[in-house]
């Protein structure tokens, strides 16, 4: 006898959505929402790119945006052998100097006779040496091409040197930090006195390093940007979390990604109904500092590493209460169970509603890639006939076996198998 599935039934798809807002205002209570920039663990603004440097703004989710090669830094030219002891070496290695300043004594001594006729010994003068100011003349223009040069070098290996370093914590701490590629800063001080000074839109990156070369890329990631203004905002007043829920939703369909066009589009939306107060949107790439009671968003975008906080999880509750208050809503099984006792075949006919799961899905006579005991193949029979299984025992019983046993695999020939 077939049962029919609970997944459209109203009182469990009321529950369910029940459950799911008290664990989103659960994570909402636990989290502190950061809302100056300046207190992520660190912000590289693209206002600051070298000029060779130029970001890709199409690119889409997996797509590179930025790149960097690694550059050496050159030597400056060399000074005329009649400049030796007038430029100091540490003055003509540095190129943030407008130009290394030339001494006004030599290095050589000379012979001075008084009005007296007695003598005496200084150090020479470029009155002495007027070829020593000649030849500095003609030398200071090649330093100073140099020195521009070098300076544009020296930012592309700043950003080299920090985006590899970036590299390298997130490889360790993957779990715990993220990179994001931040746009829209809003600057706002609230009715209540509150700062506000961060970013609306993120959108997940990564970055990948030439082993070879060591050329570094920043690649879009494959999930969808956020639009953070709820996390950001929610508890200031001036701000009404619906308002902007349609935006929230043309971000999670794909909008707003990176430096694409739809970016500002967005942002300006935004603007029209994020607060109460108008709000003034630039296109200026460059951050602003100060804050006031009149809000003003511009796009400032910037590559920001921060901690992994309770934002991305409140807006995967945000996602799931959407789903289930839309029109043609459904209880997942997995939380349906959590709510309401549910039968065998009530579980079962979940799955093959929502799923198409078949019965024979396992087969009539599976293949294991490691011997199997009588426990192990009756656990094989139970997931035939359920949705889980749960394999409990204390340690050494083989727990682990049993579930290597069970791992999915391509199977060959009988006899063998291969995973």
């Amino acid at each position: 006898m077939s049962v029919a599935s609970r997944a459209h039934d109203p009182h469990l798809i009321g529950s369910t959505t029940r459950l799911v807002e008290f664990l989103r205002s659960l994570a909402s209570a636990r989290r502190t929402p950061i809302r100056d920039v300046d207190k992520h663990v660190r912000i590289l603004w693209l206002a600051d790119l070298p000029e060779e440097v130029t970001p890709q703004v199409s690119a889409g989710l997996g797509e590179v945006v930025l790149s960097f090669d690694h550059v050496r830094s050159t030597p400056p030219p060399s000074a005329p052998d009649v400049l030796d002891g007038w430029l100091k070496p540490q003055e003509i290695a540095n190129p943030e100097l407008d130009a290394p300043e030339l001494s006004e004594t030599g290095p050589k001594p000379v012979l001075e006779t008084r009005e007296d006729g007695s003598t005496y010994w200084r150090l020479e003068t470029t009155g002495d040496r007027p070829e020593v100011s000649k030849a500095y003349d003609g030398w200071l223009p090649a330093w100073r091409a140099w020195a521009e040069e070098e300076r544009e070098r020296a930012r592309r290996q700043r950003w080299h040197r920090d985006l590899y370093s970036i590299a390298n914590q997130l490889a360790q701490l993957d779990d715990e930090w993220e990179l994001v590629l931040a746009t829209g800063l809003l600057s706002w001080r609230a009715p209540d006195g509150t700062r506000v000074r961060n970013h609306l839109l993120a959108t997940r990156a990564h970055l990948r390093v030439d082993p070879d070369t060591e050329r570094l890329d920043v690649l879009i990631g494959e999930a969808s940007p956020t639009l953070q203004d709820r996390e950001l905002l929610a508890d200031l007043p001036g701000f009404t979390p619906q308002r902007a829920d349609r935006l929230r939703e043309r971000v999670r369909e794909g909008e707003g990604i990176a430096l694409q066009d739809s970016v500002e589009e967005l942002l300006q939306a935004w603007c029209d109904r994020g607060l109460d107060t108008q709000t003034h949107y630039r296109p200026s790439w460059v951050p602003v500092t100060a804050t006031g009671s009149a809000p003003e968003v511009r796009l400032a975008p910037a590559l920001v590493l921060r901690k992994r906080d309770q934002g991305a999880l409140i807006d995967y509750y945000d996602r799931m209460i959407a789903t289930l208050t839309a029109p043609d809503a459904q209880a997942p099984l997995g939380l349906a169970q959590l709510v309401q006792p549910l039968e065998q075949a009530e579980r079962m006919a979940f799955l093959q509603e929502r799923e198409g799961i078949r019965r024979d899905t396992l087969g009539h006579d599976p293949l294991f890639p490691l011997p199997a005991n009588p426990e192990q193949r009756l656990i094989m029979t139970r997931l035939d006939n359920d949705n889980g299984v749960v394999v409990q025992g204390p340690p050494g019983t083989g727990k682990t076996h049993s579930i290597a046993n069970l791992l999915p695999r391509h199977c060959s020939p009988r006899g063998s198998a291969s995973w």
